[in-house]
Order: structure tokens, then C-alpha cells, then sequence
């Protein structure tokens, strides 16, 4: 299970990767 903090975490990073909305909320919900 993933912490609040690390799923936050995660989130900002691909916010700044800045990778297609497809592909991020496939990767935050899988």
C-alpha cells in the first residue's frame, strides 16, 4: 500500500515529467 505522501509524491513527478493524461492516470490507479 502506498502512503499519501509517496502517492503525492509520485503525482509531482509525473506533473513535471509532463507525460500524457493516459498514461499518468493508468500508472496512479494500477
Amino acid at each position: 500500500m502506498l502512503s499519501k505522501e509517496k502517492i503525492t509524491k509520485q503525482i509531482t513527478v509525473v506533473i513535471e515529467i509532463d507525460v500524457p493524461d493516459h498514461a499518468t492516470d493508468s500508472d496512479i490507479r494500477d
